[in-house]
C-alpha cells in the first residue's frame, strides 16, 4: 500500500485501488447541533495544546479548532458507516504552502490529530517512510458516537468554497522507491472555458443534490463532485485536456455489494458500464471500430479474467514497463512474464501493439470523462438524475432504456463510435 493507493472522497488517478483507506475530506464537515457536546469537549482538548496557557483562545484560533474537530469527526462518520471496519482515514499532515484548493484555517490540524489521540478519542497510525501517510480511527465514545442511531449520513453538509474544477501537475519523478508520487496541485488563470467547465459541474450538482437519495433507507451525505484535469509535467502549459474524471460521489467509494442498497426518489438503482472503455478507445485511437467479442480472451488467461483486465489496462495506461506492475503480478498464474503478457496481448489485438505502454491513460480517462458528462448532463436536462462512476453510471431501475440509448449517443458524439453498455449484477 503506497501514498498514492487510497480509495478517496476525492481523488485516484489509478482505477484500481487497492487499499480500504480514504483521505480527508476538509470540505466535509458536521450540520449544527451534531454530537454537539463531544465535539466542544474535543474542541477544550485541543485549545489547550494549541492555546496559550491561562488566557482565553483568539476568536481565529477558536473557530478553525472548530471547524478542524467538525471536518475530522464528519469523515470518521463516513469513515465508519461506509467502509470495512479495518479501514482508516489518512490525514493530510505535511507543512506545504496553501492553495486556493484547500480550506482555510487547518494549519494546526497535526496538533489537532495528536490532542485528540492524547485524549483517547482516536487511534493515530504513524506513517512510513516513503510508504503510507499518517491515518486514524475513531475509538472508544468517539466511535460510539459517530456510530450511534441518532447520528445520520445526512449529518454530513459541506462547507462553503471547494473548488468543483481542479487542474494537477505530474511530478518530475512519477515514482519514488518503487510508490507513487502524487500530483501537485496548478493555480490555473480562469477562461471562458473553465467558467464553462465550473458551470456545467455546478448545474450537475444542484441537480443531483435536488434528488432523494438514500442509502439503506437513510438520507445520504451531502457531496459535491468535482473534475480533476492533469498535465503531464509542472513545464506544460495549463490545459484541460486530460484526465477529466468526475470524483466526490460518496457512491463512488462503497463497496459494491453496498450499490443494492442505494435508491434515488425511492426507486432502486441500476448499475450502468461502458463495455470495455479502454480498449475499445485504444482501437478508435488506432483507427479502428471496437471488435466484437470479449476484448480480455487473452490466450492463457481464460479461467483469470481479472488478471486479464488488469493486464490490458496496465499495457494500455502505463508508459514503459520494466516488469510486471505489482497489481497485475498479483494477478497472473505462476509463470507469467511481462515479456509472455506482451506477446500474448498483441496476438489478440495486433492492431494495437503500437498502443501499448504509450502513457495513453490520461488521453483515455478525458475521452471517457467526456462521454459521462455529456451522457449525464443529457439525462438531467431530461429529468433523469444518474450517479457518475468512472466509466458508467447508476439510474433509477425505471429509467435503464432512455440511460442506455443516452450513454452509447454521447459516445457516438463524443468519440466517433457507439460503445457498448452492459447493466452489471448489483451483488447482494
Amino acid at each position: 500500500m503506497g501514498v498514492g493507493d487510497f480509495d478517496v472522497w476525492g481523488e485516484e488517478e489509478d482505477d484500481h485501488p487497492r487499499s480500504l483507506n480514504v483521505h480527508m475530506d476538509a470540505w466535509a464537515t458536521l450540520a449544527d447541533g451534531v454530537m454537539s457536546q463531544l465535539r466542544g469537549e474535543m474542541v477544550d482538548e485541543v485549545l489547550c495544546q494549541v492555546g496559550s496557557p491561562n488566557r482565553r483562545p483568539r476568536i481565529d484560533l477558536l473557530r478553525n479548532v472548530e471547524a478542524m474537530v467538525s471536518s475530522i469527526v464528519a469523515n470518521l462518520v463516513l469513515l465508519h458507516r461506509l467502509r470495512p471496519s479495518e479501514a482508516r482515514l489518512a490525514v493530510p499532515l505535511a507543512n506545504t504552502k496553501k492553495t486556493k484548493y484547500d480550506r482555510k484555517g487547518f494549519q494546526k490540524l497535526s496538533p489537532t490529530i495528536d490532542a485528540l489521540a492524547s485524549a483517547g478519542l482516536i487511534e493515530k497510525f504513524a506513517p512510513k517512510f516513503k510508504q503510507t501517510r499518517t491515518t486514524i480511527r475513531a475509538v472508544d465514545r468517539l466511535h460510539d458516537a459517530v456510530m450511534a442511531a441518532d447520528v445520520k449520513l445526512s449529518d454530513v453538509v459541506r462547507a462553503g468554497g471547494q473548488q468543483n474544477l481542479v487542474l494537477t501537475a505530474r511530478p518530475p519523478r512519477r515514482y519514488s522507491y518503487g510508490i507513487r508520487v502524487a500530483n501537485s496541485r496548478v493555480d490555473y488563470l480562469e477562461t471562458a472555458e473553465t467558467r464553462l467547465l465550473r458551470a456545467e459541474i455546478d448545474e450537475l450538482n444542484a441537480f443531483l443534490s435536488s434528488q432523494a437519495i438514500t442509502l439503506k433507507g437513510e438520507p445520504s451525505s451531502a457531496f459535491n463532485l468535482w473534475r480533476n484535469f492533469t498535465i503531464r509535467s509542472t513545464a506544460d502549459p495549463e490545459a484541460f485536456r486530460l484526465h477529466g474524471r468526475l470524483y466526490g460521489g460518496f457512491w463512488m467509494i462503497l463497496p459494491e455489494a453496498e450499490r443494492q442498497h442505494l435508491k434515488i426518489n425511492g426507486e432502486p438503482v441500476a448499475d450502468l458500464d461502458f463495455s470495455a472503455m479502454f480498449p475499445s478507445l485504444a482501437y478508435i485511437r488506432a483507427g479502428h471500430p471496437p471488435p466484437d467479442g470479449d476484448p480480455y480472451a487473452i490466450r492463457g488467461l481464460e479461467t483469470h479474467r481479472a488478471a486479464a483486465k488488469a493486464a490490458m489496462s496496465a499495457l494500455l495506461s502505463s508508459g514503459p514497463l520494466r516488469s510486471l506492475p505489482p497489481r497485475v503480478r498479483d494477478e497472473l498464474p505462476a509463470g507469467w512474464t511481462l515479456a509472455k503478457l506482451r506477446k500474448a496481448v498483441i496476438e489478440l489485438h495486433p492492431v494495437l501493439a503500437s498502443s501499448l505502454e504509450q502513457d495513453l491513460s490520461l488521453e483515455f480517462m478525458f475521452t471517457e470523462s467526456c462521454i459521462l458528462m455529456t451522457a449525464l448532463l443529457d439525462l438531467m436536462r431530461r429529468g433523469v438524475p444518474a450517479l457518475p462512476m468512472h466509466d458508467g453510471m447508476m439510474v433509477p431501475a425505471a429509467n435503464v432504456e432512455i440511460a442506455s440509448v443516452v450513454m452509447r449517443r454521447a459516445s457516438l458524439e463524443v468519440c466517433g463510435q457507439t460503445l457498448g453498455v452492459t447493466q452489471k449484477t448489483l451483488l447482494p
